[in-house]
């Protein structure tokens, strides 16, 4: 538990709710808004994966974030690597720059790390800033074009 927040594994009953967090925390991609609708099923893609986990931040019984990842095997500069690709983060917009990204990937490593991870991957729209920045905050190990 943070400060006023806590972290669980979501479940098939958190569906529409979490639906409706990806609805309500749009990406912004250079100047373009950009919304899912993952109706009517959020879980379809995971359940299609092997070594998932989606991790669901809730406030007062209320999603404010959600995190998925999928353990892979991809080929960067050559090499295989054993990483955790971050498929899905979202925030809700009121609880920005409040921690809640940052909480939920520090849960999604633990995991992926007792898995064999070694870190994590993302594909970002250049465009996306904010994510962009995130992806970053810990540091790069590999450049930020897909090769």
């Amino acid at each position: 538990m943070t400060d006023h927040f806590t972290i669980r594994e979501a479940t098939r009953s958190d569906n529409a709710a979490l639906i409706d967090l990806e609805l309500r925390s749009p990406l912004f991609v250079n100047e373009t808004r950009e919304s899912y609708d993952r109706s009517p099923d959020f879980f379809a893609c995971h359940r299609l994966q092997g070594d998932h986990k989606v991790l669901l931040a809730e406030a007062n019984g209320r999603p404010v974030g959600v995190m998925a990842g999928v353990i892979q095997n991809p080929l960067i500069q050559g090499q295989a690597r054993c990483l955790v690709y971050i498929q899905r983060a979202r925030v809700d917009p009121e609880f920005q720059g409040q921690k809640v990204a940052w909480n939920l990937a520090n849960e999604l490593f633990t995991w992926s790390h007792e898995l064999g991870a070694e870190g994590p991957y993302y594909l970002i729209a250049p465009g996306n800033e904010r994510s962009v920045a995130f992806g970053g905050r810990a540091g790069r190990r590999w450049p930020l074009e897909v090769r």
